[in-house]
């Protein structure tokens, strides 16, 4: 009997909850039916009997429900309300949950704001300790002191130093990094009022140099490869890419050889993996064509130098050959970003490469440096040339209008830049 008693409250008490779902109005509070007695249970037994339809029972058995009148209409349910009740007989249908243990009024909450204060308090403590352990992120809008604009910042271990285009003076700079860096040659950057250095010595770090606080931070690599030989370009915007380099922490030589393109947030610090070439490079030359594609000039690859020039697109993640055989381990390369070109300095040649056309793409001979060592840097400027550091007594400009090298007549007391890297300090 009591089984039977248990059946009966609770087919009756989920008629009458659908019963206000499907009229969108809250239940009374006494809203349950409890079938007791016996007398009750056959007055229900016979008002089911009498009963032709669910509907005419419902109306029998209990008080008339109407969305519309004025009674009912401040107690609609909302949305919120509705699929609540909904989802909770779908429980109790799929058996998720019993009707005993089950409120099916939209449920009320009591908040203690006194502990959620409480609570907010000790999270804004927490981000406050997490920032005062971290180096500091670059403001978005950092802008460059006007005595760094327009020089070339060139560094190499612990040796940094600085050339003043305009007055063709070098100045060191005394504030140096945690550890020394090297093999760097492609891995320096200069992007919204810092000068970024990414990987080095196989240590998984980067390292920052405020311009205007003149102080360097340095970081973890986090969330994708570091490692050294790490080639790195600034898009103009609010990114850095990282294409290749060298880890070895990998299982074999092959493996070592990262084929990785990643991305760095200068707003965030954080890094993001964006694809892969169809093999691992360290060392290339790096640099951002018509927004959305990568050219990736020279390398080496497992065994062998890489002397081809190749596209990768940022949208499809396909990599393309533009030029084959045009590069050796030895050289160094610049970008031209207003004049849709590149530039190899070889030991024996001075080259320009087309990117604007498609097909028949042309390479162009110019006047040959009077000076050449293994991978130094060659920075492009738009206002004074190209600058081909070599080191003491050596360093060279080129007109792109004259086609023409000059001796720059500098105080340069580093002997060789050979491997050296550098990047152009533009506001």
């Amino acid at each position: 009997m009591d089984q039977v008693k248990t059946a009966i409250n609770s087919t009756i008490n989920e008629i009458n909850d659908i019963n206000h779902i499907i009229n969108m109005v809250h239940p009374p509070a006494d809203n349950a039916t409890v079938v007791d007695e016996e007398n009750d249970i056959t007055q229900v037994i016979e008002s089911i009997a009498s009963c032709t339809s669910i509907n005419q029972f419902i109306n029998n058995q209990f008080t008339n429900v109407d969305a519309d009148s004025d009674n009912d209409k401040n107690n609609r349910l909302s949305d919120d309300e509705l699929m609540a009740m909904i989802i909770r007989h779908t429980q109790i249908v799929n058996g998720q949950e019993s009707l005993d243990s089950l409120s099916l009024r939209y449920p009320s909450y009591r908040i203690d704001v006194d502990k959620l204060d409480d609570v907010k308090k000790q999270i804004e403590s927490c981000f406050y300790l997490v920032q005062s352990a971290s180096p500091s992120l670059p403001s978005s809008a950092a802008l460059t002191p006007s005595k760094f604009d327009g020089q070339i910042i060139s560094m190499r271990e612990r040796e940094c130093s600085m050339l003043s285009l305009s007055k063709s003076r070098w100045t060191s700079n005394n504030k140096t990094t945690k550890n020394p860096l090297g093999h760097i040659c492609t891995s320096v950057v200069y992007a919204r009022g810092n000068v970024y250095v990414f990987g080095g010595n196989a240590t998984p770090t980067y390292n920052r140099f405020s311009l205007s606080e003149e102080r360097w931070y340095d970081a973890p690599i986090v969330g994708v490869d570091g490692g050294y030989l790490v080639s790195a370009f600034y898009d103009g915007d609010n990114h850095i890419y990282l294409v290749g380099g060298f880890n070895e922490s990998g299982a074999d030589q092959d493996y070592r050889f990262l084929s990785r393109v990643d991305r760095f947030d200068l707003g965030t610090q954080r890094f993001t993996h964006v694809g892969d070439l169809e093999f691992g490079l360290w060392r290339p030359y790096t640099y951002l064509h018509n927004k959305d594609t990568i050219i990736v000039v020279g390398g080496w690859r497992s065994g062998m130098a890489h002397r081809d020039v190749l596209s990768f697109n940022l949208q499809t993640k396909l990599t393309d050959v533009l030029y084959k055989g045009v590069i050796d381990e030895h050289a160094s390369c610049c970008f031209d970003p207003d004049g849709n070109c590149f530039y190899i300095l070889a030991i024996d040649s001075f080259k320009r490469y087309d990117l604007s056309t498609q097909v028949n793409r042309q390479s162009t001979v110019l006047a040959k440096c009077p000076t050449f060592a293994i991978r130094c840097p060659l920075v492009h400027d738009g206002s004074f040339g190209i600058i081909y550091l070599y080191g003491a007594g050596n360093n060279y400009r080129y007109s792109t209008q004259d086609n023409k090298w000059t001796l720059i007549k500098d105080n340069d007391n580093v002997v060789s830049r050979s491997n050296y890297g550098a990047c152009l300090i533009k506001q």
